[in-house]
């Protein structure tokens, strides 16, 4: 359908079809979107019981993103992004995985 819509020039049966359609106000939508329109509107009717989380600015899980600087792995990095150089026990392969 879209495609016939779509078209300048039609001949025959099909171009009396597409002059009938044209007065219809048609909208067409992939499967997919309509998926989606769907499931996006079932989860709006939902009842929520949980009361909404208060808002709050700091990270409840700071102690996640600390990394010890004994650390050898975080030791290689830190070194190479200061000095773009590597310690001499530093394998090729390790050396790669650092720079990427």
């Amino acid at each position: 359908m879209v495609y016939l819509l779509n078209r300048r020039l039609l001949q025959g049966h099909v171009a009396k079809w597409v002059i009938i359609l044209q007065e219809y106000d048609l909208t067409f939508r992939t499967p997919k979107s309509t998926k989606a329109l769907a499931l996006a509107q079932l989860i709006t009717d939902l009842p929520s019981f949980l009361p909404a989380p208060p808002i709050s600015d700091e990270l409840p899980d700071n102690h996640l993103f600390t990394i010890s600087s004994n650390d050898p792995w975080y030791g290689d990095i830190l070194l190479y992004l200061r000095t773009q150089k590597f310690r001499p026990e530093v394998t090729h392969n390790e050396r790669r995985h650092i720079r990427h």
